[in-house]
């Protein structure tokens, strides 16, 4: 019994030694915004993938990601029902939009999202941790010479000027290929933040929570790509918390 408690004792040492953190959104004004790389501007013939996890994912039209200008972009939110939605667009008339028959889980969550690249709402997938769901198309006209192309940067958490999402945001990872899955539930990794990747030659952007600085004004978090800049808007120093799936 002894050596039991004992060895149980070293094994909560040791994974209290694995950070875990998750920044708190207040859903008014705070978010993360990415910046110096164009690993985001993906267009409508460009296969990507997404992952989120996230707690309390509740309320109307709350954007996970998005990078959305002049009527162009793509963006991942809520929707009315508390249905997850996908959408594509080339202009406020002509895009593809995509939503899950279900709606979204309580508590923390892990959202997967890919696309093929195919150009049609077919091409669209949408997970909740790590099962495909069921998907319905409301629309899905975005024309064949259009583009989702904009100089918007991408937001985690946000759509400017007044989309904003509450709740605790744990991970994102993006990745220029489509996913399979498999790799999406590798990810979802039975309910805890994977500490390793799929397809590590297509992650384009992986911002870590965990080591995270705070310089007195906005919160910095590395991307383990290397390929962009990510940084805070509205988030305090008592925002970063120890809560993680």
């Amino acid at each position: 019994m002894i050596i039991k408690e004992l060895v149980h004792i070293r094994e909560l040492n040791i994974l209290r030694t694995i950070p875990c953190r998750s920044m708190q959104f207040d859903g008014a004004t705070s978010y993360i915004e990415t910046t110096g790389s164009s690993v985001f501007d993906f267009d409508i013939g460009d296969s990507f993938s997404f992952t989120f996890w996230h707690k309390n994912y509740s309320g109307t039209f709350k954007p996970l990601g998005s990078k959305i200008g002049g009527g162009k972009g793509y963006r991942f939110l809520r929707d009315l029902g508390g249905q997850l939605l996908v959408q594509l667009l080339n202009s406020a008339t002509q895009y593809i939009y995509v939503r899950a028959t279900a709606g979204t889980p309580g508590g923390w969550a892990h959202y997967g999202i890919t696309y093929n690249g195919n150009g049609d709402a077919s091409g669209i997938k949408i997970y909740y941790n790590g099962v495909q769901q069921g998907t319905t198309i409301i629309q899905n006209n975005f024309p064949g010479a259009g583009t989702m192309l904009t100089a918007q940067n991408f937001l985690i958490g946000a759509q400017l000027p007044s989309l904003f999402v509450g709740g605790n945001h744990g991970q994102m990872r993006a990745w220029d290929v489509e996913l399979t899955s498999a790799d999406i539930m590798t990810e979802y990794n039975f309910g805890q933040i994977n500490k390793t990747w799929v397809q590590g030659a297509n992650l384009v952007a992986a911002p870590n929570i965990a080591t995270s600085t705070y310089n007195g004004a906005t919160w910095n978090f590395p991307d383990l790509t290397s390929n962009s800049v990510f940084t805070s808007a509205g988030l305090q120093r008592v925002d970063k918390v120890d809560d993680c799936p």
